[in-house]
């Protein structure tokens, strides 16, 4: 079974899995491999056969479940969607694919590149993301020996799993992503951080289940593998932001330096004129926020938003400069009224804790039950108790 895009060509076997993957006419797959692979509470399950159902591929597989699959031929890339999967799957893996392409492996952007040859994939979804489920890793390993390295282009290279394009000893690359079912809590290791309590997500929500996953798949000409990513970016609806008219990831314009300055509206004038004298084309803003979650201005930045425009943005562009602020979106100011006088509930939580004692306003000690999330520290060190949030400056395992 064959299917085609542009430049790519991929063939299935009976099995279900991958024999052939072809761009620009060149077979460049390493070695047959599953279309996909299913993470459980027992293992890994691969396909074993493959059947049509309605226009659509019905994977039976290893453990005796299936998974209904489309996929789509389109001008630019092919896009693989999940329509139905057994609720037993604890994650979806798509792939790994080893491919010939060992010129470069795009960790992040999920690409190969070698000779004149590049294949990628790109998540069309939040929920489909890069490399494989970390508590998976070693079972993956077994199958697929990974190099792990230091690409020496960053402050660090991703773990292999962490990966959409890994390195492997023999000289191939793997590609891999993933969705995981997020519709009943799991005990996961989180950023580094043990034991994390992550909780379920509504059965409404769209990305608490593994059904919906989609991911778009394309070979090309290596020269044209960022033209290609900005195709399928728009053929797929994906974010495209603009500079002057032009994709920002191909405009000079995102590449240039800007000024970084802490000002308040009244000194905005100074700030600018110093950007133009010295050719810059943006001007940053450090710290604009007096609290970040609901991000309110500070008094001598803005009053509000509109206002931020009419000081600060407007005489700005007026001037031909785009003006940027700091925000980190994931991040929460304890003053923020997300935290301050009462904790939002739908704050996340690290894990959830015993408590062997009773607790009244008058008590300085907790009595827990052990968790191994006491034993990895925090920034601030806080717990929930009802609608307070309590701070601490140590844990005593020998209470």
């Amino acid at each position: 079974m064959r299917y085609q895009a542009a430049d790519l060509a991929i063939q299935l076997n009976e099995r279900g899995w991958i024999s052939e993957i072809i761009v620009q006419g060149k077979n460049i797959l390493q070695a047959p491999c599953a279309l996909l692979t299913l993470v459980e509470k027992e293992g890994l399950s691969r396909p074993k056969a493959l059947s049509h159902e309605s226009g659509n591929l019905r994977l039976l597989m290893e453990d005796g479940s299936g998974v209904l699959l489309r996929i789509e031929e389109k001008g630019t890339h092919l896009v693989f969607c999940v329509l139905g999967i057994a609720d037993t799957a604890e994650a979806l893996v798509f792939g790994p694919w080893p491919v010939l392409l060992c010129g470069e492996a795009g960790e992040v952007l999920g690409i190969a590149r070698g000779g004149q040859e590049a294949f990628g994939a790109l998540s069309l979804l939040p929920k489909v993301v890069e490399g494989l489920p970390d508590w998976s890793a070693q079972l993956f390993e077994q199958d697929f020996h990974y190099l792990q390295e230091n690409n020496g282009i960053s402050v660090g290279s991703l773990r292999f799993d962490e990966a959409a394009a890994a390195r492997l000893r023999d000289g191939s690359t793997a590609l891999q992503f993933h969705c995981e079912n997020r519709s009943r809590s799991h005990v996961r290791s989180v950023m580094g951080a043990p034991g994390v309590c992550v909780f379920p997500l509504d059965a409404k929500d769209p990305d608490a289940g593994i059904v919906g996953s989609a991911l778009a798949v394309y070979g090309c000409a290596a020269e044209n593998a960022l033209e290609r990513i900005g195709q399928i970016a728009q053929a797929e609806g994906l974010p495209f932001p603009l500079l002057e008219g032009e994709w920002a990831k191909t405009s000079g314009l995102a590449k240039q330096a800007y000024l970084i300055a802490d000002f308040t509206e009244q000194e905005a004038p100074l700030v600018f004129a110093s950007a133009v004298k010295a050719g810059l084309r943006g001007v940053y803003h450090a710290e604009p926020f007096k609290a970040w979650g609901h991000f309110t201005w500070r008094e001598d930045v803005a009053s509000s938003d509109l206002d931020f425009y009419e000081g600060i943005t407007r005489p700005a562009r007026a001037l031909g400069l785009f003006v940027g602020v700091h925000t980190l979106s994931n991040f929460i100011t304890t003053s923020d009224a997300y935290v301050t006088p009462r904790p939002d509930p739908r704050l996340l939580m690290y894990c959830v804790l015993q408590t062997l004692e009773a607790v009244d306003e008058r008590s300085d000690s907790l009595l827990l039950a052990d968790q191994p999330a006491l034993s990895y520290p925090q920034t601030l060190n806080t717990l929930r108790l009802g609608e307070e949030l309590l701070t601490f400056s140590s844990v005593n395992k020998e209470a």
